[in-house]
């Protein structure tokens, strides 16, 4: 099972995300709602992978490099609804190890679980 801590600034979307994850092997250990609560939590959960939205009301607020340090142990999928060069560098900085265009999530979620569960040599039964 990947364990899977879900950052987004909107409820909404986070019960659509979590309606994607629910028949897949998946286990949304937390959520959070801006770059301070992962930090915070981050001191408290372990994941397997944040799915973060790269654009958060607080971004402003926050050093890229110490939200980065706190992502060390474990894997990063950002999403944004913008796909331009500029976030693109920024999901780069932050480490992720792909940007997920939101707009697609129904298709690209799952499969880049897989992958991340694949690179922790774990086997998980993510339907499609």
């Amino acid at each position: 099972m990947l364990n899977v801590l879900l950052a987004d600034g909107h409820q909404n979307m986070r019960k659509v995300i979590s309606e994607i994850l629910r028949d897949a092997d998946v286990r949304l250990i937390a959520e959070a709602s801006s770059f301070g609560e992962i930090m915070r939590l981050l001191a408290r959960v372990r994941p397997d992978v944040v799915l973060m939205d790269v654009h958060m009301s607080d971004e402003r607020y926050v050093k890229p490099s110490d939200l980065r340090s706190c992502l060390a142990d474990c894997q990063l999928l950002a999403m944004s609804l913008w796909t331009d060069p500029e976030t693109k560098a920024l999901a780069e900085y932050f480490g992720a190890v792909a940007l997920l265009d939101k707009t697609s999530l129904a298709d690209e979620l799952l499969p880049s679980l897989r992958q991340c569960a694949q690179r922790y040599g774990q086997k998980v039964a993510l339907l499609t």
